[in-house]
């Protein structure tokens, strides 16, 4: 088996675009493997959505939203769950203009009156 190098910038995509790119690279190389089998990259990408949409559809959540302060947490729910809505929010004033704003967020608010505002609309559907 050969380690798959990448370049330092890629720490910053975080571990679900890494995945994704080097799934799709290496698509019919193996990934992992264990008691005398064998997972290629695609065959593991194609297994774990599957894992995660199972996950998601059993909870049968309603309208969702999602917090977090961190961008690469948020291509992974848009990823993962793509229905929910995604709050990119850095509450600590003296962080927040170090923390450029999440791509795959829905919006970027970083105090909590006007988040609570904003979650609140979508919550109850009048967004």
């Amino acid at each position: 088996m050969t380690a798959i190098p990448f370049d330092r910038t890629e720490l910053e995509q975080g571990i679900v675009a890494r995945f994704a790119k080097v799934a799709a690279q290496h698509a019919s190389q193996t990934a992992i493997c264990g008691n005398g089998e064998e997972c290629t990259y695609e065959e593991l990408e194609r297994r774990t959505n599957q894992v995660a949409r199972a996950i998601i559809d059993r909870l049968c959540a309603g309208t969702t939203a999602f917090v977090d302060d961190l961008p690469v947490h948020h291509a992974s729910v848009a990823k993962h769950a793509p229905d929910v809505w995604r709050l990119h929010m850095v509450a600590e004033p003296r962080l927040a203009p170090a923390v450029p704003p999440a791509p795959h967020a829905h919006a970027r608010i970083d105090d909590w009156p006007t988040a609570s505002d904003w979650l609140i609309d979508r919550l109850t559907g009048k967004a």
